[in-house]
């Protein structure tokens, strides 16, 4: 699941605001009334989480390591983009002024995210969670 309603979100953009945290970064938050937040719509339990990590820690097992050991040579095998993967990617790095080794993590959580999604590839989206989740580390860690 995204960090945050983006896109790929079933909240439409329009239906969103932005919202300024304590550590003063915008973000974007789902506008809802209090019944839409307090009703009694389907989440995952946490046994579902368990199941789904167990499924996810069972493929990378099957690959023969865990995606925060993977081999720097398999980088680029099991974490294959897309052009807009690419493109989101690039963008990232650019940006963000990111280091090779920044880049290569990047990659291996976009994986872990897509193998929670069940997802043969890494698509676009999965980059761009792994980004976020970059940039929340570099706010928060340093």
């Amino acid at each position: 699941m995204p960090l945050y309603a983006g896109s790929d979100s079933a909240i439409p953009w329009e239906n969103q605001r932005p919202v300024a945290g304590p550590h003063r970064h915008p973000c974007r938050s789902a506008r809802g009334s209090y019944q839409e937040l307090r009703g009694n719509t389907a989440s995952e339990t946490s046994a579902e989480i368990r199941t789904r990590i167990e499924r996810t820690r069972a493929v990378q097992q099957a690959r023969g390591y865990y995606n925060a050991r993977m081999p720097v040579r398999m980088i680029r095998k099991q974490c294959a983009l897309d052009d807009s993967g690419e493109r989101t990617l690039e963008m990232a790095v650019r940006r963000m002024g990111l280091s090779a080794r920044a880049h290569d993590r990047i990659l291996k959580v976009a994986r872990t995210i897509a193998d929670l999604a069940g997802s043969e590839t890494v698509a676009a989206k999965h980059v761009a969670e792994a980004v976020q989740y970059r940039s929340l580390d570099r706010n928060y860690w340093n």
